[in-house]
């Protein structure tokens, strides 16, 4: 009888414990946000490690994918703690172009954005980006 009873408060426990935990995961994926960012001028792996770090930098930022091939950056955020102007002007921080967006939309929003002059590429992490040697 008193196992049934112990069986029963613990089956109960277990219960309330899994809805509560349920329900905090909802509450985080609901209130996430994504933003897609185009960079141009990301020519290695490196590169990409940068625009991902400077990314994650941002208070609020909670992850993000970036694509060497496509030029796009996917930025998942809190909006609660963050907005995109906020990871916008964090990314335009490193030696790439970034607009908010993709594609011919980004390129019309951006229209009038001022050219930023940008540094000399060198990639410390691939041959691929260090100039040759003659």
């Amino acid at each position: 009888m008193y196992r049934s009873i112990i069986l029963s408060a613990f089956l109960a426990l277990a219960f309330f414990a899994f809805t509560a935990v349920a329900q905090q995961s909802e509450v985080a994926t609901s209130s996430k946000k994504v933003a897609t960012f185009t960079v141009k001028g990301m020519m290695c792996m490196g590169c990409v490690s940068k625009v991902k770090k400077a990314a994650l930098s941002v208070d609020g930022v909670l992850d993000c994918d970036v694509s060497l091939k496509d030029g796009v950056a996917k930025v998942s955020y809190d909006p609660a703690k963050v907005d995109e102007k906020k990871i916008l002007a964090a990314l335009q921080k490193t030696e790439y172009t970034v607009f908010l967006g993709t594609g011919d939309q980004a390129a019309t929003d951006n229209a009038e954005a001022p050219a930023k002059p940008k540094k000399k590429h060198v990639c410390n992490t691939s041959d691929c980006c260090k100039p040759k040697s003659k």
